[in-house]
């Protein structure tokens, strides 16, 4: 009978001591949303980007919307969490800080498990890659040996990505920015019924001044055949009188 290539992965041998160390240190992701009132919008956005480079860090998203009354920009900034506590303060600076959240979640257990998970998946590499180095046994046995190194390889290859997502968003932090203008004493909105008014007012003035014009040339000839038709009765009843 060939010899079989072991598949069974052998559960981690840790120390106590090789625990505390994976525990040492917190895997924290650590991002923040801010609202900002600021006299001056562009000059506002000028500051962020000045921010976000004092800190080696960047503007990754910007859009500027113009609302009724005001002036609006949603800014995401892009720090190293080393420096998200200075840029976070640095920010506050730029206007009157109207509403904050800070969010910080702790991913120590999962990157600890994940590290031990992608551990195994190397030393089951290992073992198979030696395997497969001195085997001598048949053709089917060395065939399941590579498939069984390859299902492990794409495994160790998916365990990286996931690793360096988490590395990704342990080492930057995002801060989420909304800065506005405060709103106008006059919106544009306010002014439209006065205008819509005044334009109707001057609608039917106009409407009015037309109606007499043609009423006047209606009566006027009229008038022009009234007049001395009643002058010419009013002479005959004079004469009339004893």
């Amino acid at each position: 009978m060939s010899r079989r290539a072991p598949v069974e992965e052998s559960a981690p041998s840790q120390t106590p001591d090789s625990l505390e160390s994976l525990w040492r240190e917190q895997k924290l992701v650590r991002n923040a949303e801010l609202a900002i009132e600021v006299p001056d919008l562009d000059e506002a956005i000028r500051g962020t980007e000045a921010v976000a480079s004092r800190n080696n860090g960047l503007v990754v998203d910007s859009e500027i919307r113009q609302t009724d009354g005001n002036r609006q920009a949603e800014i995401r900034v892009r720090v190293p969490s080393a420096r998200f506590d200075p840029a976070l303060e640095e920010l506050r600076q730029i206007g009157t800080v109207d509403w904050e959240a800070v969010s910080t979640q702790d991913v120590t257990k999962a990157y600890t498990d994940l590290e031990l998970r992608l551990s195994n998946k190397r030393r089951m590499e290992e073992r198979l890659q030696t395997l497969l180095a001195t085997n001598t046994g048949n053709l089917s046995a060395v065939l399941e040996v590579e498939r069984e190194l390859g299902r492990v390889v794409g495994e160790i290859e998916e365990l990286l990505g996931e690793k360096r997502y988490f590395d990704h968003r342990i080492s930057t932090s995002t801060i989420d920015l909304n800065l506005y203008e405060p709103p106008a004493l006059l919106s544009p909105g306010f002014t439209a019924p006065v205008r819509k008014a005044l334009g109707l007012s001057l609608t039917v003035l106009g409407t009015s001044v037309a109606a007499m014009i043609y009423c006047a040339f209606l009566v006027a000839p009229w008038l022009l055949l009234g007049i001395p038709l009643w002058w010419i009765v009013s002479r005959v009843k004079r004469k009339r009188k004893p």
